[in-house]
């Protein structure tokens, strides 16, 4: 006897009564755990950041240009324009050459740039004349044609001349300055000789230039065989003349004499006949005793011989009269 046909249909449309996804975890696995949801952040992109759509730019204007502007029209003059330039240049170019020769020539042979005068400036005891004839410049000489360098040598062989300097003064002019030696002493050495500031003798001394302290004790054979050392004599006797100076008790208007004697060092001679020994050391502290013995009462309007090169000690030593010796019998 069949079975009724529903009674199937129901068997197998009917559920399972276990799950097959829970039997198949293991019994020691860890519990999951579920996250929460992230929330998404916004984006950044500019695309997606702004959903708004961007205007359109208007539409550039077309142009359309025509065959009668710049840009199609030809940059190359024509024949005649290219002919009027080249033809301009050439007469500018001759115009500038010929100006400038008859320029060099006027200057070349003109009479106006000839020398007929000749400036001398800043001699005192030099003479025009004689720098003059030493300059040696030509009447009629042309300016250019003078030796400057040539003329300024020529110059400073003059005894007097130190330096020199000579200048072009357009349009006919030649000019020369000259700086002249400044005596400084009288050096005694078989004749007297005239010093200059940087201890050079420079021109035998005259009668009338006899107004300035003498050095005297320097050997001739020691000037001649060691001019160095010789030197060295006169550089010191210029220190003791500079510390000398604008002193209140001696100073080289009161100095007659300036000694030296290779044992001793330097002695200054005063007009009144005192004698002040200031060795080899320096003036200056030397002359620094001599005030404090000034201060100290020393007399030196009376004739005496001072020892300023005893180290801290100034000693001082009477010397007799000069004008009591002069006026006896």
């Amino acid at each position: 006897m069949r079975a009724p046909r529903f009674s199937l249909l129901l068997t197998l449309s009917a559920p399972p009564t276990t799950s097959p996804v829970v039997d198949r975890v293991p019994r020691h696995a860890p519990p999951t755990r579920a996250l929460p949801p992230r929330p998404l952040a916004p984006s950044r992109h500019p695309v997606y950041a702004s959903r708004r759509p961007r205007p359109t730019p208007p539409p550039l204007p077309v142009h359309s240009p025509s065959l009668h502007e710049p840009e199609f029209q030809d940059g190359t003059p024509d024949l005649w324009t290219r002919i009027c330039r080249v033809l301009g240049a050439g007469v500018a170019g001759g115009l500038f050459v010929t100006v400038v020769g008859l320029l060099s020539h006027q200057v070349a042979t003109g009479e106006h740039w000839e020398v007929d005068t000749v400036v001398v400036a800043g001699n005192l005891n030099a003479s025009e004349i004689s720098i003059r004839h030493l300059a040696d410049i030509s009447p009629g000489t042309h300016l250019f044609n003078v030796d400057l360098h040539g003329v300024a040598t020529h110059v400073e062989a003059h005894s007097w001349v130190s330096r020199v300097e000579v200048r072009r003064l357009l349009p006919s002019t030649v000019e020369i300055v000259v700086e002249e030696h400044t005596p400084r002493l009288l050096l005694a050495l078989e004749r007297l000789w005239l010093v200059d500031a940087s201890g050079r003798p420079f021109r035998q001394a005259r009668g009338e230039q006899l107004d300035y302290p003498i050095l005297t004790g320097l050997d001739p054979k020691l000037a001649s065989t060691r001019p160095d050392l010789a030197n060295a004599v006169v550089q010191g006797g210029i220190r003791v003349l500079d510390a000398a100076a604008g002193h209140p008790w001696i100073g080289p208007a009161t100095i007659s004499e300036l000694h030296f004697d290779d044992r001793l060092g330097f002695v200054v001679v005063g007009r009144g006949g005192s004698e002040y020994l200031v060795g080899f050391g320096s003036p200056a502290e030397a002359f620094a005793r001599l005030d404090r013995l000034v201060a100290a009462g020393l007399d030196t309007s009376v004739p005496q011989r001072i020892d300023l090169d005893a180290g801290a000690v100034a000693i001082a030593t009477p010397l007799p009269d000069l004008r009591t010796l002069t006026s006896r019998p």
